[in-house]
């Protein structure tokens, strides 16, 4: 939950307002605003802006950084770290790019086989007083 404090333009009440989020969201605000904060720097380093625009791209920067550390922190995420064991884990190759369709197929293969097994432990279980056994279809 996001507390902020609403200043009045007109009236001289202050109004308390929130937000209520999850966790998940602060990482996703978090990694937007350090990476915008970064394409920001990279702006200023290869084009050719005017002083005061790279002055303001670099103050933008900062800020961008300063609220991301601050709710970073609040939560006990290092961006950093996770920055770092994302390349890691680029470098290694490992991908998990194609795990929609055939990770359904795969899914309802195994499911579809349990439901074999114990349809055929049932049947192997299960025998009539003669001594025959009993098929369930």
């Amino acid at each position: 939950m996001l507390q902020f404090m609403q200043l009045p333009k007109s009236s001289s009440e202050h109004q308390e307002k929130e937000i209520r989020t999850c966790l998940g969201d602060i990482y996703v605000i978090v990694n937007a605003l350090r990476d915008y904060a970064a394409l920001l720097e990279r702006a200023v380093t290869t084009r050719e802006l005017t002083e005061v625009h790279g002055a303001i791209f670099n103050l933008h920067a900062a800020r961008c950084r300063k609220i991301a550390g601050k709710y970073a922190s609040a939560i006990g995420y290092n961006y950093d770290a996770a920055l770092k064991r994302c390349r890691k884990r680029r470098a290694r190759g490992v991908s998990n790019e194609d795990i929609g369709l055939d990770g359904l197929e795969a899914f309802a293969c195994r499911h579809k086989k349990g439901r074999q097994t114990s349809k055929s432990k049932e049947t192997d279980s299960q025998t009539l007083q003669n001594g025959k056994k009993k098929t369930i279809l």
